[in-house]
């Protein structure tokens, strides 16, 4: 059964000089659960602090023109469950460029590092109004495939459409703002993919042309107890072993065996 989206924190936007760009978790947040922070910065003078506690996952990756539209990176942990509503403090940066961030919580992940449990990163951008999906290979039966949408305006978005190898739908309402330049836009589109393969050739046309960028990542099942363990690791955190006790293993570099299936 592949990992679900349950739910997000609020949108955080900054532009002030002294704040830190600090998104919060949602208000219940368990132990192994996936907490993934999309992260959109205006410009490309700074950079976010990776949070205490995560993981940098993937970027930083230019929307469009490089300095003009913004970078993004994309964080995340495995919860220990003490995270209830807190903020990732991603530091202050002295600018009056946009920074948001956004807290997405998913349940039902393999247990195992954060690194090799959502995994698969790629990226693409442009600036037509046409959004394309960015195309996700799942590496295991069950994997969860996610977009990460970032446009440098506030327009409306759904999900996209016309694409093969399954169904994207918009997790949660996306967040728009006009506080600072450029305006702002952030999304999150899941599909649950049943069996190895590629979901790709979606795409939603906005109301206006805007630079964009799309990430695109899996996150593995648990798959009646699956692990997924590090390069040569032998133990796993108590709470992940104690959920372990029965179904496969999934191991990366390193593993004398990997299951069939």
């Amino acid at each position: 059964m592949a990992a679900t989206f349950v739910d997000a924190g609020a949108g955080f936007l900054t532009v002030s000089t002294s704040a830190a760009c600090a998104p919060v978790a949602p208000a219940t947040v368990n132990a192994d659960d996936i907490l993934i922070i999309h992260t959109f910065y205006g410009g490309n003078s700074v950079a976010p602090n990776t949070p205490t506690g995560y993981t940098l996952l993937s970027g930083p990756h230019d929307v469009s023109t490089p300095g003009t539209n913004g970078r993004v990176w994309v964080f995340g942990k495995r919860a220990d469950g003490s995270e209830d509503g807190a903020a990732a403090d991603m530091g202050v940066q002295a600018v009056t460029t946009p920074r948001r961030a956004r807290i997405y919580r998913f349940t039902g992940a393999a247990l195992g590092t954060i690194a090799n449990v959502v995994k698969t990163f790629s990226f693409s951008t442009g600036t037509t109004a046409a959004v394309n999906d960015e195309g996700v290979t799942t590496t295991f039966r069950d994997s969860l495939a996610c977009q990460l949408v970032a446009v440098a305006d506030d327009n409306a978005i759904g999900a996209f459409t016309g694409m093969s190898g399954g169904t994207w739908a918009e997790a949660t309402a996306e967040f728009t703002s006009s506080t600072g330049t450029p305006d702002t836009c952030m999304q999150l589109q899941t599909a649950a993919i049943p069996v190895i393969g590629t979901i790709n050739g979606g795409s939603f046309t906005m109301s206006a042309a805007d630079p964009w960028g799309v990430v695109g990542f899996e996150i593995l099942p648990l798959a009646s107890g699956a692990v997924i363990a590090s390069a040569g690791a032998s133990t796993l955190p108590a709470a992940s072993a104690a959920k372990a006790s029965s179904g496969a293993a999934i191991v990366s570099a390193g593993a004398s065996t990997l299951p069939t299936g």
